[in-house]
């Protein structure tokens, strides 16, 4: 572990290596998530060094010679951070979970993607990694635009419909069982011509379920900032900030027992989630935006959601029919675009 990572430890859970002994952390209503508190009035977290960003929950620069497009849009983002709010929790109904392999119905299209999902589409980067160490990604963030979550063209469903959208290391590979994620939904609701939405925020260390920051609330268009980072295998990080209206939370999260981070995929994922124990129907969402992504490993390799080494991966319905489609717009930002049935 780099002196660097090792100041970060020490910065965010004190010196005796415990949440309870850091004074800048906040006992929340969740066992699981400690929030931090922020910073004095005057604090410029982009001049401060990595060690004060930490005493505050802010998320490590981005390497400014490796990955300079990731570190402006954070930048950008860090000073948008205009008020620290003390959060409000509540467990979710809605499970984000590991990816789930698909099949491509006979005479079904799609082109550019590495792999096939029934709940996920985006963006991953795999690596070698088999336990927590040198190869293990350790950071993950990006820009994500809220979109508006709608129903199928001329339809009512009855229900709710559901699209989640994050960042968040492992659960891509086969056999994963753990996802540390952090973003947002957009669901849409409709019975007997009545219809709402709904678009919050949450973190979710998976195979718990999601838990969401009650008074932060969001709407399309907003652009919010998301970052995930691993202190250890047991011990990770999530900020994210709302540049439209410059709310801004950071939480110390613990996995559920007997959960270890293992650093061996990093997402930029769109999600139809599990709800009630059973894959939900995605809310047309149109299209959302991964903007300036970028992720770390701990040996600091960057690398990017439009890069060579990413495979795109396209979410298809239950009968094997594309229903999100990711696409590259460039090395740092890709976007998912609702197809098919849920279009």
């Amino acid at each position: 572990m780099s002196r660097v990572r090792a100041a970060l430890i020490t910065a965010i859970l004190g010196a005796a290596g415990s949440a309870s002994a850091a004074p800048h952390l906040l006992a929340t209503n969740r066992p699981d998530a400690w929030a931090v508190a922020g910073p004095a009035a005057g604090f410029d977290p982009v001049r401060a060094s990595d060690e004060e960003r930490a005493n505050y929950g802010f998320p490590p620069a981005p390497d400014a010679l490796h990955a300079p497009e990731a570190y402006a849009n954070w930048a950008r983002a860090m000073r948008a951070s205009r008020t620290r709010i003390v959060p409000q929790l509540a467990v979710s109904s809605v499970r984000h979970g590991a990816m789930r392999r698909g099949i491509m119905a006979p005479g079904a299209v799609v082109h550019g993607s590495a792999a096939l999902s029934t709940n996920w589409s985006g963006s991953v980067v795999g690596g070698p990694a088999t336990s927590w160490g040198a190869s293990s990604y350790w950071m993950i963030g990006a820009s994500l635009t809220v979109p508006e979550a709608a129903q199928p063209f001329g339809t009512c469903s009855g229900g709710w419909l559901y699209d989640s959208a994050w960042v968040g290391l492992d659960g891509y590979l086969p056999n994963a069982n753990d996802v540390l994620q952090a973003g947002l939904d957009a669901d849409s609701y409709c019975a007997y011509g009545y219809t709402t939405t709904n678009y919050d925020v949450w973190y979710e260390w998976a195979p718990a379920y999601g838990t969401t920051i009650q008074n932060m609330a969001v709407q399309p268009g907003d652009e919010l900032y998301v970052v995930v980072w691993a202190l250890s295998a047991t011990e990770g990080e999530t900020y994210i900030v709302d540049e439209n209206t410059g709310q801004a939370v950071g939480f110390l999260i613990y996995p559920p027992g007997g959960t270890r981070l293992v650093g061996n995929s990093a997402e930029f994922i769109t999600e139809r989630p599990e709800v009630g124990n059973k894959l939900a129907t995605l809310a047309r969402y149109t299209v959302e935006f991964f903007i300036s992504g970028y992720l770390f490993n701990n040996q600091n390799v960057a690398s990017f959601p439009g890069a060579a080494d990413a495979a795109n991966v396209t979410m298809v319905d239950n009968s094997g029919q594309p229903i999100s489609v990711p696409q590259v717009l460039g090395g740092a930002t890709i976007s998912t675009t609702v197809e098919g049935s849920a279009k």
